[in-house]
């Protein structure tokens, strides 16, 4: 059945629910209700987490204190572990063809470091969806294979 809706002295039908919010929406745009609104290009204040639940103190007190919880402070440590396996890869092949088997080394010990990063925030991470899966070793090992290839 479509929605329907009493607006004062005539009903509103829409296919959806969803099509009813985004024409009224549409409407109050058009008739400039959302022009002027306090606040206006400033980011929200969003004081609350819905998520929170019963850590919501806990997750306050890190906040008012410059900290962030655990698995947060892991998933940073991840992403920056996870960054500098990418940006390697700017510096292949190198100026020297000598230098490709430490280099090789380096890059692999850089994916071990970020799988082991990937591995924390996985056991911290409080919501099943946010897992990361690990680097693939031998992925990342061909990838700099084909990047620079031996003599």
């Amino acid at each position: 059945m479509a929605p329907v809706r009493r607006e004062d002295d005539h009903l509103e039908v829409a296919a959806t629910w969803e099509d009813l919010v985004e024409r009224k929406i549409r409407e109050a745009q058009e008739r400039g209700d959302f022009d002027n609104l306090p606040g206006q290009g400033q980011p929200l204040r969003i004081e609350t987490n819905p998520y929170a639940r019963d850590w919501e103190l806990a997750y306050k007190i890190l906040s008012d204190h410059g900290f962030a919880p655990p698995w947060v402070e892991a998933s940073r440590i991840m992403e920056q572990a996870v960054d500098a396996v990418r940006a390697a890869s700017t510096s292949w092949p190198g100026p020297r063809p000598s230098e490709r088997a430490a280099q090789r080394a380096a890059h692999l010990e850089r994916v071990r470091a970020a799988n082991a990063a990937i591995d924390r925030f996985n056991l911290l991470t409080p919501f099943p969806w946010l897992q990361r899966a690990r680097l693939s070793l031998e992925a990342e090992a061909r990838r700099f294979d084909a990047a620079w290839p031996g003599e």
